[in-house]
């Protein structure tokens, strides 16, 4: 009778080398595929991240300006072509920093010695009001020099924004002015009026049906939007309800600048020791309408935000006249 044997040889050298060779291929294989998986992951939650901030500044930005009854845009007009795919990049061109506000040709007209109407002597008495308003507002370096009307831009006008600023209405909360200075009776309120110097308003006041206490008049809120690099900074002040402030009183302190910083991934250039920003501004005078293109760039990803805001006070852009 023939026995089997058994062959317990087991693998070979060169078995053994195809095997671990094989298996290095797989591994190797697998962790590339993780890799990829894991950097297009990383990729995506940083577009998001971009693509959130993003929507939620120029929401930030359209409200606000939807909301006003008085708008100042600081802005440069630019002669180059500033390209805010990669922040901090050199652009080529003469940027002119202007501040643009409305023209009110009604409150502020004149007539010369005949009692015609004087087109330069109401741009100067308008350019007057304005500057006044800003240095009380704290912008004292601006002159008469700096300042342009929202109808000499036109739609296609590119507006390099540097500061926004916003003045809209607001129900006044007098507990929100505990730190202000008033004093109230039973028919009128006398308050400091902290964005205008501080001076004393008085204003009137009636007990409506309800109980609640109706006011004659409204707190008026400055909302300012300034770009700084890929900085954007929100700051908020009230002419009355000064407890609601929340802005930078000093621009080298740290801990304000953090307090009120709104954004990191804006886009930029830079020029002749001048920034541009990547909030661009188009003006349709005619038709009481602002657009903003904003720019966002961070960690390579880059997202742009573009529209029009109709604002709901008609005389923002073009004041009765």
């Amino acid at each position: 009778m023939e026995t089997k044997q058994k062959n317990n040889s087991g693998f070979t050298l060169i078995e053994l080398i195809i095997a671990i060779a094989v298996l290095a291929f797989l591994m190797t294989a697998i962790s590339s595929l993780m890799g990829s998986s894991v950097f297009a992951n990383k990729k995506a939650q940083n577009d998001l991240t971009v693509q959130t901030s993003a929507q939620d500044v120029y929401n930030k930005i359209t409200d606000t300006v939807m909301q006003a009854k008085k708008v100042y845009v600081f802005g440069y007009t630019f002669s180059g072509t500033p390209n805010f795919s990669k922040s901090g990049e050199a652009a080529t061109g003469n940027p002119d920093l202007k501040i643009y506000a409305v023209f009110d040709k009604r409150t502020y007209y004149k007539t010369d010695s005949t009692g015609a109407y004087d087109e330069a002597k109401t741009i100067d008495a308008n350019k007057t009001a304005i500057v006044l308003e800003l240095h009380n507002l704290g912008y004292t370096s601006v002159s008469p020099a700096n300042i342009k009307f929202f109808s000499e831009l036109a739609p296609t006008d590119e507006l390099y924004v540097q500061k926004l600023i916003v003045l809209s209405a607001m129900p006044i909360n007098l507990a929100d002015a505990s730190s202000n200075t008033f004093t109230s009776s039973a028919t009128d309120l006398k308050i400091n009026n902290n964005l205008k110097g501080g001076v004393l308003d008085t204003i009137k006041k009636n007990t409506s049906v309800t109980g609640d206490m109706v006011y004659s008049d409204y707190d008026t809120m400055m909302t300012v939007f300034t770009f700084d690099e890929d900085k954007l900074y929100l700051e908020q002040r009230f002419a009355y309800m000064t407890d609601l402030n929340d802005y930078i009183s000093d621009w080298s302190d740290a801990d304000e600048l953090k307090n009120c910083l709104y954004s990191d991934s804006i886009g930029y250039n830079t020029t002749d020791g001048d920034t541009i920003s990547g909030c661009v501004a188009k003006i349709d005078y005619n038709n009481g309408a602002i657009g903003f293109d904003l720019f966002f760039n961070k960690k390579n990803m880059t997202y742009t935000s573009l529209g029009m805001v109709n604002v709901r006070n008609s005389y923002i852009l073009k004041a009765k006249n």
